[in-house]
């Protein structure tokens, strides 16, 4: 009798459980989800409604949006990107590895920390994208608060130089302008960055196309100064017809990329035209957050038929 009982539970057990199965098959229907979601429209036009007059809000107070975009190519200028001329470790026995072009160190010089730094020590507009500074007086608030205190306590410990602004070190610097630069391609690159401030954002790629020439041509001016008073002191001491020949070939060569570190003209790189800042539309924005809100209105609407009972619980327990 206990055995028969025991058979029976189990059969009734099963038997809840293949109609429970099928139960849940027909709710996760595809007609039954429309049937929800259709039941439920009023509540997904008020997510709609909501997700409008929140993103139309949010697009008034944030004002327009301006995107930038240059293209650039090597300079006429840029002699190393033909491979015309031998560095000079190779002519002197040393390194045969030819030099990345000026174009390829232009490219990675963009994201550096100096050019970062003079972006804001001259111009300051490291400063203009950033929220921690004053973009009238180009001064850099104070730091304060709880982490401020425990950062001051730490590096005092540490010996560390104590930080009484939010100026950003010249990393950090070389971060924030990677992060609102985009660049694409490579034998033409393409420069974006978008903002609010229309001028801004022409100022901005202009003054970083040529802050990265200009330090590319100083590094290069230095080094190439040094090369020429070496081969000319050279060659004064040279007797050996052969030997002051190649010194001579190599001397006129230094001399020449010397010049062109000299002249005012895109060392490196070269903008074709002008830095093109249109207006952003803001549809897109409102476009896209009601096509979200819609969405996850028809999402609660399916939760509610799937799961009906969930939001009575919460609806309890939350009493």
């Amino acid at each position: 009798m206990v055995n028969k009982g025991m058979e029976e539970e189990e059969e009734y057990a099963a038997d809840e459980i293949e109609r429970g199965g099928r139960k849940l098959t027909d709710i996760i229907s595809i007609a039954s989800l429309w049937q929800a979601v259709w039941r439920r429209r009023l509540m997904i036009v008020a997510f709609v409604t909501i997700g409008l007059v929140f993103s139309i809000y949010n697009a008034h107070r944030e004002g327009p949006d301006y995107d930038g975009v240059v293209q650039i190519m090597a300079a006429d200028s840029d002699v190393d990107r033909i491979g015309s001329l031998t560095p000079i470790p190779a002519l002197l026995g040393g390194d045969t590895d030819t030099p990345p072009s000026k174009f390829k160190q232009f490219q990675a010089a963009i994201y550096s920390s100096p050019v970062a730094e003079i972006m804001e020590n001259r111009y300051h507009l490291i400063c203009r994208i950033s929220p921690s500074c004053d973009h009238v007086t180009g001064q850099w608030f104070p730091r304060a608060g709880f982490r401020a205190a425990l950062s001051r306590v730490v590096r005092t410990v540490l010996g560390m130089p104590i930080k009484t602004t939010n100026k950003p070190t010249p990393t950090e610097m070389a971060q924030m302008v990677q992060s609102r630069v985009t660049i694409k391609g490579t034998g033409i690159m393409i420069m974006t960055m978008s903002d609010s401030d229309q001028t801004l954002v022409v100022t901005f790629l202009s003054r970083l196309i040529d802050t990265t020439n200009n330090y590319l041509k100083d590094n290069d001016r230095q080094s190439l100064r040094q090369y020429v008073n070496y081969l000319s002191l050279k060659l004064q001491r040279l007797d050996i017809v052969a030997q002051r020949e190649s010194l001579q070939s190599l001397l006129t060569e230094q001399s020449r990329r010397l010049m062109l570190t000299e002249v005012n003209v895109p060392y490196a790189a070269v903008a074709l035209g002008t830095v093109n800042a249109s207006l952003k539309n803001p549809l897109i924005k409102v476009l896209v957050l009601t096509v979200l809100s819609a969405l996850f209105g028809a999402l609660i609407a399916i939760v509610m038929e799937i799961f009906p009972g969930l939001f009575d619980f919460l609806h309890r327990r939350g009493r």
